[in-house]
């Protein structure tokens, strides 16, 4: 899996957002008009707003080599560490949208970059303990119903045998 780009300069913390990707209720009115909600069934992922205020131009062209050649304009994951985040917690995430690169508007020779992140998934060390621990448990799981499908299938053709 790729990693995420290495530059010197750091995103702006001021400019830092959270979020969710889509909104994980369900709203509808009733006839009465009434407001309905339910939260939907499946997962909602998080987003993160970066922005890079004061970018040198070897920079941008870092991120733009990674993020054509490298990510294929968002088309693959890539490793990324919250820098904004005491943990360090390190995520698997996608671009939602192309990166936007604009001119500094008081300083020409810097470029301002701005992208929302999706973040897919924690990367952890418990996570690879977790997916372990799910393949066991998934083959003890096929042997107990391939196991209940022999149970199954004999008391079927008792059965059948008997009528």
């Amino acid at each position: 899996m790729a990693s995420f780009f290495s530059i010197t300069e750091k995103p702006s913390p001021k400019q830092y957002g959270q979020g969710l990707l889509s909104d994980p209720v369900h709203r509808s009115e009733s006839e009465s008009g009434a407001c309905l909600t339910r939260t939907r069934s499946t997962a909602v992922p998080r987003t993160r707003d970066i922005f890079y205020t004061a970018v040198s131009e070897s920079s941008k062209q870092t991120i733009e080599d990674w993020e054509e050649n490298t990510i294929g304009y968002g088309g693959e994951s890539f490793n990324w560490t919250d820098p904004n985040r005491n943990d360090r917690r390190q995520y698997v995430a996608k671009l939602a949208g192309p990166i936007s690169y604009q001119l500094h508007p008081q300083n020409p020779s810097r470029w301002q970059v701005k992208f929302t992140l999706i973040l897919l998934a924690e990367s952890s060390s418990s996570s690879s303990l977790s997916s372990s621990s799910l393949s066991s448990s998934s083959s003890s799981f096929s042997s107990s119903s391939s196991s209940s499908s022999l149970s199954s299938s004999s008391s079927f053709s008792s059965s059948s045998a008997g009528a």
